[in-house]
């Protein structure tokens, strides 16, 4: 099991999101798997990288920098 499930623009019907639907409510345990799978794709810092990119791209001491 992965971090998501994806259905195809292609294969997408009611008929195919409802059975979707229905799998994950009746196996909530691989909603368990995808959620552990997906813990390896986080980054809690994300947001601060972002800001500290754009601002030493304006040429601006990053606003984390010799933040502890």
């Amino acid at each position: 099991v992965g971090a998501a499930g994806m259905i195809l623009e292609k294969d997408l019907s009611a008929r195919v999101l409802a059975e979707s639907i229905t799998f994950y409510q009746q196996n909530p345990e691989a909603l368990w798997d995808m959620k552990a799978a997906m813990k390896g794709f986080g980054r809690p810092d994300a947001a601060e990288k972002i800001v500290d990119d754009i601002e030493r791209l304006l040429g601006m001491v990053p606003s984390t920098a010799g933040a502890v």
